[in-house]
Formats: C-alpha cells, sequence, structure tokens
C-alpha cells in the first residue's frame, strides 16, 4: 500500500495467466510440449497439486495448438467435464431428464460419427479424425471436422478424450482425417454390435449354464438338507420319548430315594434308641459306619470311618482280632464272652453282613455288657456251693474266657 487515504496500491505482480509456462512438458496421446519450460513450472508447482492440474494445462496446449477450435473434455463414459471454444453451435439441450453424455447432446448426423471415432480412439489409444461431417439445419452443404484425441494420463488420474469441432477451412492443412460417408459408417457401426452381440450371446450363454450347474447343486444341496431335517425330526421324536422315560424313571427314582432316606431316618432311629454298641465293617475290616453305643465301650470317634478295626489298641478288639478273617472268609458266626477290665464283661457277636439278592459283604460286630448277669452267675454258684460243699471245704470261683 502506498497511500492508504488515497487508495494508491503497488501492484504486486502480473495477474494474467502464463499458459505458457504453465502447460509446458505435458504429454499427450499426440505429441509433447517443450519439456525446458515445463520442468521450471513444475518446480514452482507443488508435487500435491500437479495430477490435478497436468489435465487442463494438457488442455490449454492443445487449444492453443489447433487455434481456437471448440474442443470438449470428456471422461471414460463420455460425460462432459470441461468445454473450450463455442460449443453452443454443436450441443443442444433435449426436454426431459438432463445428462451430460456427448452423444445426447450433439446432432443425431454427428453423434453417429462421434460415436465411431469415440470407440476407435479408444481401443487404438491414437488420434482418429473425419472430415466434411454433414451437419443438418445449418444451411445446404455445411460440413465439419471431427477430431478424437485419447490424453494421456498418469496411473492414478482416470482417463479422458479430447473432442476437437472446427469448420473444413479452420482444419490445419496437415491434419490427418478421412472423409466421413455415413452409409460405411453404418455398416462398420452394425458389424461391431453384431460383434458385440454375439459376444454378449456367448456370455449370456455361458452364464446361462453356470446358473444351470448352481441351481442343480443348489437343489442337491436342497435334497440333502430335506433328507438331514428329516432325520432331525426323527432324532427329535426318539430324544422326546427318551425325555419322556427318563422322566418316568426320574419320577420312580425320586419316590425310591424317598423311601430310602425314610428307610435311613428309621434305621438311624433304631440304632440311635437300641443302646445296642454295634459296628459295621466293610469287605476290608474298616470301620464303615457303627452306634453312639460303641464309643462308651471303644473310643471310636467319626474320623475314625475308614480306618482298619485291628488298628485300634483295645482289649476287647485284640481278642477278636483273630475271629474277624475267619468269619469275612465265610465261616460261622462266633459269639464270645470278653473280659475287658477286671469284673466288666461284655459278649461279643461277630457275624456276616448280608445284602438282599448279593453276596455277603463285611462283617457286623455287636457288643453287649453282661457285666451284671456274670456277678449274678458268680453269686448263685456260690450260694449252691455254700449250700452243699462239706465243712472247710472253700468255695471256688469258676472264670470263663
Amino acid at each position: 500500500t502506498v497511500n492508504a487515504k488515497m487508495r494508491i496500491f503497488q501492484k504486486r505482480g502480473d495477474s494474467s495467466v502464463q499458459i505458457e509456462s504453465a502447460i509446458g512438458g505435458v504429454a499427450t496421446a499426440a505429441g509433447s510440449l517443450d519439456r525446458g519450460r515445463g520442468s521450471a513450472s513444475r518446480e514452482r508447482v507443488p508435487r500435491a497439486r500437479n495430477g490435478t492440474k497436468k489435465i487442463w494445462e494438457t488442455i490449454s496446449a492443445r487449444l492453443m495448438a489447433e487455434f481456437g477450435t471448440t474442443c470438449l473434455v470428456l471422461n471414460e463414459r463420455y460425460e462432459i467435464l470441461h468445454s473450450f471454444g463455442q460449443p453452443q453451435r454443436f450441443l443442444t439441450v433435449h426436454p426431459g431428464r438432463a445428462s451430460l453424455n456427448v452423444l445426447k447432446l450433439v446432432p443425431r448426423a454427428l453423434s453417429l460419427a462421434l460415436s465411431g471415432a469415440l470407440r476407435r480412439a479408444a481401443k487404438a489409444q491414437q488420434t482418429v479424425g473425419y472430415s466434411r461431417i454433414p451437419l443438418p439445419g445449418r444451411g445446404r452443404g455445411r460440413t465439419i471436422d471431427l477430431k478424437v484425441e485419447p490424453l494421456a494420463a498418469e496411473l492414478d488420474q482416470p482417463r479422458a478424450m479430447l473432442v476437437f469441432l472446427q469448420e473444413p477451412q479452420a482444419a490445419r492443412a496437415g491434419a490427418k482425417s478421412r472423409h466421413f460417408n455415413p452409409s460405411s459408417e453404418s455398416l462398420r457401426r452394425i458389424a461391431e454390435l453384431e460383434a458385440e452381440l454375439e459376444r454378449a450371446k456367448e456370455k449370456l450363454q455361458a452364464t446361462t449354464e453356470d446358473e444351470e450347474t448352481t441351481r442343480q447343486e443348489l437343489q442337491a444341496a436342497n435334497e440333502e438338507l430335506l433328507a438331514g431335517n428329516e432325520e432331525l425330526q426323527s432324532s427329535n421324536e426318539e430324544l422326546e420319548s427318551v425325555n419322556e422315560e427318563l422322566t418316568t424313571l426320574n419320577t420312580e427314582y425320586q419316590q425310591k430315594i424317598s423311601e430310602l432316606i425314610v428307610s435311613n431316618n428309621d434305621l438311624e432311629n433304631v440304632l440311635r434308641t437300641s443302646d445296642v454298641a454295634t459296628i459295621f465293617l466293610d469287605a476290608a475290616l474298616c470301620v464303615r459306619r457303627f452306634t453312639p453305643a460303641v464309643i462308651g465301650i471303644i473310643p471310636l470317634r467319626p474320623h475314625d470311618v475308614g480306618r482298619p478295626l485291628a488298628n485300634f489298641a483295645h482289649s476287647l478288639i485284640a481278642a477278636i482280632a483273630e475271629d474277624l478273617p475267619r468269619v469275612a472268609a465265610g465261616g460261622e458266626a462266633i459269639v464270645k464272652t470278653v473280659e475287658t477290665v477286671h469284673g466288666v464283661w461284655h459278649l461279643v457277636r461277630i457275624t456276616s453282613y448280608r445284602r438282599e439278592g448279593a453276596s455277603d459283604c463285611g462283617l457286623v460286630v455287636t457288643i453287649l455288657d453282661v457285666s451284671e448277669l456274670r456277678r449274678a452267675e458268680s453269686n448263685s454258684e456260690g450260694q449252691s456251693l455254700r449250700q452243699v460243699r462239706p465243712p472247710g471245704l472253700p468255695v471256688s470261683a469258676r472264670k470263663e474266657s
């Protein structure tokens, strides 16, 4: 700013577009421009923006080369991306749904030539030109020259087409183009369409065969699934029957368990109230169970369950230790009287543990305190001896073991 009050400013640089320096060195299918000028321009343009600008730089260069020829930039779907010159002379917007497809915007006579040129240029990747294409409605004998050039794009850039439309007198003398013949072009187009149709038929036939094969495979798979479903239904019915049987058995077992619980409670009460010392031994002569009355004779504890009875140091157990294996081996029951301490007698009965419908397994040892009975017997024998003994004969006492 030179003078803000007077609104005088200093120009920073030339604001006009330097086309030649901006488009130098960009390649097209027709050729390339000067590489020296383009290298300086690419150094000034950031690398990230080079890919986007190169297309438009190439378009501007081609326009300059064609001296103002009307140009249309098309994508791969023949849609107009950009236009230069006077496109309104050749394009017409028709009523209905809008479209940017150039084949729908140009006259019908031009559309036939343009369609063939676009396909040939895209297939061969080279410039295709037609000369003296008749245009209806523009005066008698009015023609136009057409040239289509594929734009060489980089790997990460989409392909594009350049379409040049120019009057015959404005065409270059050295331009390579062929005279447009609607009849031959129509025949060529019909031949191409027939070839495409034949290829489409073959592809459709192959697709139909593949679909038929797939359908048969799916049908076979469906039949297998139906068979598997029937098997699953049969299995489900069998499982339901088994489930009903299991439910019935479970009910019966629950009743039996309830009966066993009642029987076990009855047995526990009988053993607890009978005041009879009883020891139950398993096949290995280990303590399996005992009544509370046993504790007053032999000092057993609940944690002694599972221990061999012969391991306990007690005079009563020592007295019957040899009898236990003999009865467990199938011998007769043994009943004997044992004096554990002086004046304390116990009647011990050893029998097999019997199970209904099975062989014997274990022993039952029953212990009764018969000390009072032994004393009564001793007193009775003493009185009898005193009555019958001669004078001076001492009274003798009998001791059983």
